[in-house]
Parts: C-alpha cells; sequence; structure tokens
C-alpha cells in the first residue's frame, strides 16, 4: 500500500467511522435517558447500568463500520468474512446485526441496580425477577481507583458494594454518582457497614475530577468518599 492509498483508506475510515460513532453516542445517551425515566422513582438515589451496555454499542458500531468500509476495500479485511458479506449480502448481514443489537439492548433494558433509602433492587433482564436487598444484606464497601492500560493519565474511581451472597456493584457507573454518592455514604455509615477507602495522590484525583460533569462541586465528594493527598507535587528545575 503507497501513501496515497494509506491517506485514501484513513479518510474513507474518518469520514465513515465519525458518523457512526456520533450517532450510537447518541442513542447510548437517549437509551441510558429512557432507562432512568422508566424505573427510577421519587426517592432514588442511584440506577446503576450494566457495565457491558457500552460495549454491545461500541461492537455494534465497529460491526456496521466493518461493513460499509469492506464493500470497498476488500484487501484489508479477512477473506473468510469478506466472502461470508458478498454471499449473504450487505444487507442481510447489516439486518442479522441489527437484530442481534435490539435484541440485546431490549434485555439490557431491564439489566440494572437502583438504590434508595431503603434498599437495593436488581434486576439482570427481562427474564428474572427483581431481587431486592436490605442494606444489611451488604457486607462490605470498597472505593479505588484502577488504571488504564493503555492511558496512564486515564484513571477510573470505583465505589463498590459488596453483598454477603457475593454479589458485586459498582455505583461509580451511575450517572446519579457524583450527586447523591455521599447520602448513599452516610447511609452506609450508619447502618455500621465497613467501608474500606483507598488513597490517591493529587494528580490522579484531578484526573478523576476532569472526567465527572462539574469539577468544583465534586472536589469535595472525592475527598468524602477517599483519601486524597491533596499537596499539589513539588517542581524542582
Amino acid at each position: 500500500m503507497d501513501s496515497a492509498e494509506k491517506i485514501s483508506f484513513t479518510l474513507k475510515c474518518v469520514f465513515t467511522g465519525a458518523p457512526i460513532s456520533l450517532v450510537l453516542i447518541m442513542l447510548y445517551n437517549l437509551f441510558i435517558y429512557i432507562q432512568q425515566k422508566t424505573f427510577m422513582s421519587t426517592g432514588d438515589l442511584l440506577l446503576v447500568s450494566s457495565g457491558f451496555l457500552k460495549w454491545v454499542f461500541v461492537l455494534y458500531g465497529f460491526a456496521v463500520f466493518f461493513i460499509i468500509i469492506s464493500r470497498e476495500e476488500t484487501a484489508y479485511f479477512p477473506v473468510l468474512i469478506y466472502k461470508i458479506i458478498t454471499r449473504l449480502g450487505t444487507k442481510k448481514v447489516f439486518l442479522i446485526i441489527s437484530v442481534i443489537f435490539l435484541i440485546t439492548v431490549t434485555q439490557m433494558f431491564s439489566t440494572y441496580a437502583k438504590v434508595n433509602e431503603n434498599e437495593i433492587a436488581s434486576c439482570n433482564g427481562f427474564i428474572h425477577k427483581t431481587q431486592t436487598y436490605s442494606w444489611k444484606d451488604i457486607n462490605n464497601a470498597e472505593v479505588y481507583c484502577s488504571y488504564n492500560r493503555k492511558s496512564t493519565s486515564k484513571v477510573d474511581l470505583h465505589y463498590v458494594l459488596k453483598f454477603k451472597n457475593g454479589k458485586e456493584i459498582d455505583l461509580a457507573s451511575s450517572k446519579q454518582f457524583w450527586k447523591n454518592i455521599l447520602k448513599v455514604d452516610s447511609i452506609l455509615i450508619r447502618k455500621g457497614t465497613i467501608i474500606s477507602r483507598g488513597l490517591i495522590d493529587y494528580g490522579t484525583s484531578l484526573n478523576i475530577l476532569k472526567d465527572s460533569d462539574y469539577y468544583k462541586e465534586n472536589e469535595n465528594v472525592l475527598k468524602k468518599i477517599i483519601y486524597v493527598v491533596d499537596t499539589p507535587p513539588i517542581h524542582i528545575t
């Protein structure tokens, strides 16, 4: 592949992938919004969607991108997959993938955990009954950070409830996390639940806050749920 072909291929990827990504991001946020409006009621503090939900949208977007690109750039993709697309036809393959996507998303619409002042409800899809836990069913809670292997600046905050039956729920993935986590934290303290709080440095706290909605408001929240060494590092010149 010469430089001109590389540039052409790169441009096709960008102008194909960008619209697909934009549409799927909008659909993902719409999905979360409708899910919250459907299942959250007055008094509910947090709604935690399935952690796999985002990957369902990502994989579907990648599949659609692959189908579109493979129609013209056959040399860059596995021969077997290209033969399948050619034999079935682009429209049929797209239809099959879309049906699988819709079935999966429909099932995951009812896969969530909901937290309120009195209990924690967990549902694993339409075919499962909702399980209700009291705060006494929680064995302990852990607050810590994990670092992305590909980028040291990408830090994920976790606030995990660990139940006596082995179930775990990470509250940090909830859209209402920063707004209501102190209320949840207060409930756990009142119930006498052991909370293991990690220790993070100043730089890590900044990276976490950059990914949150409101930097200044969330700074105080972060310092209450995890220990922060809030002294900026000294740069020696």
